[in-house]
């Protein structure tokens, strides 16, 4: 049985995988069903979408508002890597899942959703490191901006629930060691990475804007 589900896991990986390489060459990551992001014209950075989702105008992507919802299901506020893929490919709108804890609304299904890259968590945060934003976010964590961008994410308003401060992960592999995967920590606003099996971390996850 210990077999079976091992290898049950390592197929579904193993297709996660293959959607996140059809998403980066500009492939569907799936069926689209979940609704559009929602970019406004108020000039602010993060939109609160009012379906659980909040959009980034810069990039078109669309977060989880709730950034600690999923690392609390699935192990008291951490998981390791490979809980942290499966949950975030399981994330949906349908009853009965994980969302209904996270106030999503937003009609998606299972596969929409799936944890960020090193990129474009480099992109979330690069204003709260001082390139637009305010600079003192690396003293006052976590180091993402409120939702003008022009202030730290504890200087509000920010559509952005339950953000912590530790290491969040990312999809990407370190290329010179394959069983280590990048993350980001809020704390510091710093990459490192974190051993896939044997270490946790928290789990954001992020869906591609239309």
């Amino acid at each position: 049985m210990k077999n079976c589900w091992w290898f049950l896991t390592s197929v579904f990986l193993f297709l996660i995988t293959l959607t996140q390489i059809a998403s980066a060459a500009g492939g569907y990551v799936a069926l689209q069903t979940a609704d559009p992001s929602c970019p406004d014209d108020s000039g602010n950075v993060y939109v609160d979408c009012g379906n659980g989702t909040v959009t980034d105008n810069r990039t078109g992507l669309v977060w989880l508002k709730n950034a600690n919802c999923l690392s609390l299901a699935a192990n008291g506020g951490y998981a390791d890597w490979i809980s942290a893929m499966l949950l975030a490919a399981g994330l949906s709108d349908l009853p009965g899942d994980d969302a209904d804890d996270c106030g999503l609304s937003d009609n998606s299904t299972p596969g929409e959703w799936r944890l960020p890259s090193k990129a474009e968590w480099a992109a979330m945060i690069e204003d709260a490191l001082g390139d637009i934003g305010d600079p003192n976010c690396t003293i006052t964590p976590p180091t993402i901006t409120n939702d003008s961008g022009l202030g730290c994410w504890l200087s509000g308003p920010s559509s952005f629930t339950d953000v912590e401060e530790g290491f969040y992960w990312s999809s990407t592999t370190f290329v010179w060691f394959p069983s280590g995967i990048w993350g980001v920590s809020l704390e510091s606003g710093t990459f490192g990475n974190n051993h896939k099996d044997s270490e946790l971390g928290y789990i954001w996850p992020v869906r591609g804007g239309q």
